[in-house]
């Protein structure tokens, strides 16, 4: 409870302050989230983009689940490689753009950084 609520703050904190309009997008689906992580016109839109993925990285990499999935992220990981899996993900997933972000992004880092235990 308490990390998904770090979660939703972290992600309504940083979309809500770089978004034009000023509204918090946390329920956006994979497709809006790929827009924004390939906008490379607007530096608020990558910066979101970011924001949304490094946050829901943070939770993951303390042990707990995002929408199911479960990731163990390496302590080394950057944010360009943490951009690319998502980016890359999003991209070859068509299909599943309208589900919920969190959710794809975390698939995508559990793909990326299965745990072994």
């Amino acid at each position: 409870m308490i990390t998904q609520l770090f979660l939703t703050l972290a992600c309504s904190t940083t979309i809500s302050c770089l978004s034009p309009t000023g509204r918090a997008a946390i329920d956006i689906d994979g497709d809006s989230l790929y827009g924004l992580c390939t906008d490379y016109d607007r530096a608020t839109d990558t910066s979101t983009c970011l924001g949304y993925v490094t946050g829901i990285e943070n939770v993951m990499a303390h042990g707990d689940a995002v929408g199911g999935y479960k990731a163990c992220p390496e302590k080394a990981v950057d944010e360009r490689q943490l951009l690319s899996i998502v980016k890359d993900y999003l991209r070859d997933d068509g299909e599943q753009g309208v589900f919920p972000a969190p959710a794809l992004v975390a698939s995508a880092l559990a793909q990326a950084f299965p745990c072994r235990h």
